[in-house]
């Protein structure tokens, strides 16, 4: 996957003469296991259609260049050979970057100007990079998860000497008198289990540790953690409370030996409706501060001016992002393209130009290191009042 300083150079980058192409790769789908699958016939026609757009528009040379660009193009998604369920690909004139994920696009899509990471964004935000925690009495498990793929950080396995022991008899002690009464202690087999108990919980508080350690260092949104219940339990007693916050309270009813794909696919619900619900406290938040103390502001125009300003902390938009804003290309002031008819920079006279709104807002969100939430549901349908935008703010 791209880092996020090349997505910021695709971002910035000032020519208009890109290529993107996203594609629907998913060999689980029936048309897309086809010999000739469904990616490649879409790929084909829609390439060549934007060419065929482009006709009247660029110069003939450069149309030309367009058109034997594309042409290698399709050949090159004939060659392909898809190792995730998403495939996006930026290619300039001299220069290109391809990457694939195991996350699954909503369309396909293709786009020639500026870099489309738009949708590319999306998915980094509708995977939001998550952790799994399996514990058992002798063995703990680390994942993170993102993209719809799991990657194995770290396992830690729990050995018991039971050499160093002393030597007990595991039968019943020796009856013996008391006060004239019969009584028959218990079985050293008890003292075993405590001693393999101890070691046991020794393990969790050091699996405890490691798991602090983990959500430092990975920094999740989440960690689903599962497991054998009594483990599990004592985690979340030993935890420290700014580490507990971010386990989800549903836990994970596998195996911890289980394949990566079987803890995948249990894991997936859980982390989307933890997702969703996220987004929508998120929202209620922003929303009542709002409301309150003014560190908050709503709106296309003002978000956006207070994402430029470096004054916006977090960004919450509603999915997907449509509509235009204008922007004065001397001041860089953004306008609602739908609420105001203004033509020039009330400030400098400039005339306006009309932007993509969800390209200048994910590009100026990068450039002055704003969080972006994507949202959907109920938590979109919160924020249509005020233009599908919000944030919070880092001062008043």
């Amino acid at each position: 996957m791209l880092s996020r300083e090349r997505i910021r150079e695709l971002l910035t980058y000032p020519g208009r003469d890109v290529l993107s192409l996203y594609l629907d790769v998913d060999p689980t789908r029936p048309e897309n296991a086809r010999a000739n699958p469904a990616y490649r016939v879409w790929a084909k026609t829609a390439l060549r259609d934007l060419v065929r757009s482009f006709a009247d528009i660029l110069p003939k040379d450069e149309h030309k260049e367009l058109e034997e660009r594309v042409e290698r193009l399709i050949e090159h998604v004939e060659l392909l050979r898809p190792t995730g369920r998403t495939y996006v690909l930026f290619q300039g004139r001299d220069w290109e970057e391809e990457c694939s994920c195991q996350a699954r696009l909503r369309e396909n899509f293709v786009h020639y100007g500026t870099p489309a990471v738009v949708p590319l964004l999306w998915l980094l935000e509708e995977y939001a990079r998550a952790g799994i925690v399996l514990v058992d009495h002798q063995q703990a498990r680390f994942l993170t998860v993102q993209l719809g793929l799991t990657e194995s950080v770290e396992e830690e396995f729990l050995y018991i000497d039971t050499s160093e022991f002393p030597e007990y008899d595991v039968r019943s002690t020796p009856i013996l008198e008391a006060h004239g009464a019969r009584v028959v202690k218990g079985s050293f087999s008890d003292v075993f289990d405590r001693r393999v108990d101890a070691h046991v919980e020794r393990f969790w508080r050091d699996v405890a540790e490691r798991l602090e350690r983990f959500v430092a260092h990975e920094d999740p949104v989440f960690v689903l953690l599962g497991g054998e219940e009594r483990a599990r339990s004592f985690l979340l007693d030993v935890l420290h409370p700014k580490t507990r916050e971010k386990i989800l309270a549903e836990g994970l009813s596998i195996g911890v030996g289980a394949p990566e794909r079987d803890i995948l696919l249990a894991a997936k619900p859980v982390l989307e409706r933890a997702e969703r619900e996220h987004e929508y406290r998120l929202v209620e938040q922003t929303l009542e501060q709002l409301h309150k103390n003014g560190r908050a502001d709503a709106g296309r125009e003002n978000v956006l001016n207070a994402v430029r300003l470096g004054r916006a902390h977090t960004v919450l938009a509603a999915w997907p992002i449509t509509g235009n804003i204008r922007v004065c290309p001397t001041c860089g002031t953004y306008f609602d393209a739908e609420l105001t008819q203004l033509a020039a920079c009330p400030y400098c006279g400039t005339a306006l130009m009309e932007r993509s709104f969800a390209t200048s807002l994910l590009r100026e969100a990068y450039l002055h290191d704003t969080e972006v939430e994507l949202v959907t549901g109920r938590a979109a349908e919160r924020l249509a009042p005020y233009g599908g935008v919000a944030a919070t703010l880092r001062y008043a």
